[in-house]
């Protein structure tokens, strides 16, 4: 019959699987092992992205995960769930994993759960742990130590993070995305990691919400890193003259986007001479 599309029986089993999830997830997800790995990823991805699958609640992938997780998953966002020790140690079953996204629960999960599950990743690019407590300088060494090809990384509202931490990751050869706003880094932690070879392979840096940064930090990113395309350092600790002449200085060719902000009442002083430069910019 032409003009008929069948569905594959690969999608047929995903699309099954997830119109029963809550039967799988109670009391029959240890059928699930023995799905060929192509299959676990798949339904793995949809009951992470799917609307349908968000719908019937989240918390049934807590289940399931360590059925589908398998040597063969390279990719694992599960910001859709909030992840608890209990999931990162399932997490070391998917010992080839190449990006991993996490939602950390912060009543459920610990400085110890990264630290025994990081030396698993040997492979991983691509991080993302936003908003947690538990992401401490120890956790960024540990990280530095085991996972040697880590390109991108987002640490956004990880508030225990200093310059230590900063000086562990920037052992590592090739950050081009660097998320860690709201953190205690400083001018020091700036320089730690643009005097590193970071500073050549730095498109992306985040660094807003950092009240220890000034324009001298802001300086060493302009001498340093030559390739940044996209800087965000919204409410640090330089004032609206200072980093107005930093900008001026600038010599960053490759630069597309800029985002910051500044306090007023840090230009209150210099109330006169800020009129006059932004009269002159126009």
């Amino acid at each position: 019959m032409t003009g008929v599309v069948c569905d594959t029986l690969t999608n047929l089993t995903i699309k099954h699987i997830i119109h029963n999830l809550q039967e799988f997830s109670d009391s029959n997800y240890d059928s699930l092992r023995f799905l060929p790995p192509e299959v676990k990823n798949k339904l793995l991805k949809a009951c992470t992205v799917s609307p349908f699958y968000l719908n019937r609640g989240r918390g049934n992938l807590k289940h399931i995960l360590s059925a589908l997780l398998n040597s063969q998953t390279i990719a694992a966002d599960i910001t859709s769930i909030n992840v608890d020790d209990n999931v990162l140690q399932t997490l070391v079953l998917a010992k080839n994993l190449q990006k991993l996204h996490l939602k950390p629960d912060e009543n459920c999960i610990s400085t110890e759960g990264f630290l025994n599950l990081f030396p698993y990743l040997h492979r991983l690019c691509d991080l993302s742990l936003r908003n947690s407590s538990a992401v401490e300088d120890n956790v960024l060494r540990c990280l530095a130590n085991n996972c040697p090809n880590l390109t991108l990384l987002d640490f956004g509202g990880c508030r225990n993070i200093t310059d230590d931490g900063i000086k562990s990751i920037s052992k590592l050869q090739n950050i081009t995305c660097l998320t860690v706003s709201y953190s205690q880094m400083s001018d020091r932690g700036i320089s730690y990691l643009v005097n590193s070879s970071n500073g050549n392979t730095l498109k992306e840096l985040q660094i807003h919400n950092c009240a220890n940064i000034t324009e001298d930090g802001l300086k060493e990113i302009a001498n340093y890193c030559p390739n940044i395309e996209i800087l965000v350092f919204h409410n640090c600790s330089a004032t609206y003259l200072n980093i107005s002449q930093t900008l001026q200085d600038l010599d960053l060719k490759k630069l597309k986007q800029i985002n910051y902000t500044i306090s007023w009442d840090s230009i209150i002083p210099e109330k006169e001479e800020c009129v006059q430069k932004i009269r002159n910019n126009f």
